[in-house]
């Protein structure tokens, strides 16, 4: 029951789409002594790939 309860809940929060959008970008060696769990070489192609994106989104019809 409650797990219905938070599904429905996510269901309804993803429903919506965000009117302002704040990306903070950091460096390599900032990220990586953040998640020093992360291999910097991960950290660095996530980084890399986050750069590269462009963040397109649906429009209502």
């Amino acid at each position: 029951m409650l797990r219905q309860r938070e599904l429905k809940l996510y269901q309804w929060m993803a429903s919506y789409l965000p009117v302002l959008l704040i990306r903070l970008g950091i460096d390599e060696q900032t990220a990586f002594a953040r998640k020093p769990d992360h291999q910097l070489a991960s950290v660095t192609g996530k980084n890399r790939r986050y750069a590269a994106t462009d963040i397109q989104w649906r429009k209502d019809p």
